[in-house]
């Protein structure tokens, strides 16, 4: 019997402000942390039976309440409606076919599953642009550069809406990144995909050129001793997959290291410099031995003490 094909996730990405999301924390404010739970709930559902939706049906609901003790089916169709109504969910879909899922939801989705080798699935989908990207990329072990165009759905970065791209990666940036690539120390790995996060960057404006050269510069710097190359701690590709270029590089010049067989120097005593000054205590018991020799040699000279043979 053929092995039944896996639809789902296994797991998915939980951002750590999750619970800052305006709309979730009005749902903790109406619900308490009941109406946490029932989020939480609801996204394990959907990204682990279909990946990307969930049919808001009666089976669903009631297999809910047994994951959510104490709950009821009314309680949880006051939470979905709440969470349609403030754009969680998609509100057509839930409209029209009782769908459960979101814009981000099936981002999440598609990028997790660019790797199976199935067809990808139409039903319900937000955009239908929203996995093109992965179908331009060839996951397979290949060093040539398959994406000749990057497709950004809207998103938030640092705080500002970065509007949709349907554009085409420059000339440009490609002669840059073949640039940059040279001046990386180690030429192995996962060239394309160092290309795809650059190219990613440079579209939506979070980097530079002259910023990641500059990177580049200072991590070799950094990884040099006496001026002689060492072994890299980085691949070319994981530098830029994982973007190095955040990083902060010290490039302050090592230390010299002193000549092998070298000891400690010796160190003039202090007692043997012209300008040594006896402590106070040890001058004024010197005095007083040399005051008693005086006195015994005059004893001697004037005959009152014999001196010792």
């Amino acid at each position: 019997m053929a092995r039944p094909v896996k639809r789902g996730l296994d797991y998915f990405p939980f951002d750590v402000d999750t619970f800052e999301d305006e709309r979730i924390e009005a749902i903790s404010g109406e619900f308490g942390i009941k109406g946490e739970a029932a989020v939480i709930k609801l996204l394990c559902a959907i990204y682990k039976k279909e990946g990307y939706f969930i049919v808001w049906s009666d089976l669903a609901k009631a297999q809910l309440l047994k994951r959510l003790p104490g709950a009821s089916i009314d309680f949880l169709d006051q939470v979905v409606n709440r969470l349609v109504k403030w754009g969680y969910f998609d509100e057509d879909l839930f409209n029209s076919d009782m769908i459960l899922t979101s814009s981000e939801i099936q981002n999440v989705y598609f990028e997790a599953t660019k790797r199976r080798k199935l067809p990808k699935p139409t039903k319900y989908l937000i955009n239908d642009d929203i996995n093109s990207t992965n179908s331009e990329i060839n996951v397979n072990i290949n060093t040539q550069i398959k994406r000749k165009e990057i497709k950004v759905n809207k998103t938030k970065v640092n705080n500002k809406d970065i509007p949709p791209l349907s554009t085409p990666v420059p000339n440009k940036i490609q002669e840059e990144f073949e640039l940059l690539w040279g001046m990386h120390p180690r030429q192995v790995g996962q060239k394309d995909v160092a290309f795809e996060t650059y190219s990613d960057e440079r579209l939506i404006g979070l980097v530079t050129f002259d910023q990641v050269k500059a990177k580049i510069e200072a991590f070799k710097q950094q990884v040099k001793v006496n001026d002689t190359p060492t072994t890299y701690i980085k691949t070319a590709g994981k530098w830029f997959s994982e973007k190095r270029w955040n990083d902060e590089y010290d490039t302050t010049p090592p230390k010299p290291k002193k000549p092998f067989g070298t000891g400690k120097q010796e160190v003039e005593p202090k007692w043997a410099k012209p300008d040594y000054v006896a402590p106070t205590e040890s001058k004024a018991v010197a005095d007083d031995q040399q005051a008693k020799i005086n006195e015994l040699l005059a004893r001697i000279q004037e005959g009152r003490e014999e001196p010792v043979k």
